[in-house]
């Protein structure tokens, strides 16, 4: 789609269809408040999964998607990797991507321009600045590359907000599984969780909305794993044993 500019010269944005995914009710309400009576539609979630099955339902009819980063257990980085890399069918690749978030950590900014993320919103932000900063994002121009370029961009670990953070309270033992050796996986990707096949790798960790760590990266994904987390999660990040075990 064709992102023109109306009669005013400012981005019209009454044939735009937005999708926002985040955890945080604030930034929902900013861009309702941005956007509601300006765009065509306008859509939540509050986690990447429910994100999307939104974009499985109405992928097709989704022009841009406005999204936090630093969420768990997936973020927005890791939707725009799936957006990018082709893995959700029923969304164009080219949709356009603003990442909205209440900081800009260097690492996050570097992933999201290696995945042609559109623009950056970094709170505190005004309205009229929201505004601008969608309808700057929407014009940029960029080259879409193919899915291997998206799945090799090296994934990024959200960190505490401040040292007054509590750690993550470890997972139960009945949820622990054998590790391999600590040496780097081969294959690194997300993956769905119904093409995961037993002896992958976790290659990030796998934590719940609050934070807590229900399984750690380097866990062999046994079949009993993979069927305990399936009702819980979409995609994991997964890599293959170096050794081959």
């Amino acid at each position: 789609m064709t992102f023109a500019p109306g009669s005013s010269g400012e981005l019209d944005f009454s044939k735009i269809s937005f999708l926002v995914v985040d955890d945080k009710p604030f930034f929902r309400e900013m861009v309702h408040a941005a956007l509601r009576g300006r765009s065509r539609a306008l859509r939540d979630a509050t986690t990447i999964d429910k994100g999307v099955e939104v974009l499985r339902h109405y992928g097709h009819d989704i022009n841009c998607i406005i999204s936090d980063w630093d969420m768990t257990p997936l973020g927005g980085l890791d939707l725009l990797r799936m957006v990018r890399g082709r893995l959700i069918p029923s969304v164009s690749p080219r949709v356009g991507y603003v990442i909205l978030t209440a900081r800009a950590d260097t690492s996050a900014v570097k992933c999201a321009i290696d995945l042609d993320v559109n623009g950056f919103a970094v709170a505190p932000l005004s309205i009229e600045k929201l505004v601008k900063t969608i309808a700057s994002a929407l014009r940029r121009t960029w080259t879409l590359h193919q899915p291997m370029h998206y799945a090799t961009v090296a994934p990024v670990i959200p960190t505490p907000l401040s040292n007054d953070t509590p750690a993550p309270k470890a997972a139960a033992p009945a949820q622990q599984a054998r590790k391999p050796a600590e040496t780097p996986l081969r294959n690194v990707r997300i993956c769905g969780i119904d093409a995961i096949q037993p002896g992958a790798i976790l290659a990030k960790d796998l934590r719940d909305q609050d934070g807590r760590l229900l399984l750690a990266t380097g866990t062999e994904l046994r079949a009993s794993l993979i069927d305990r987390v399936r009702g819980t999660v979409r995609f994991l990040w997964i890599g293959d044993n170096p050794n081959g075990a």
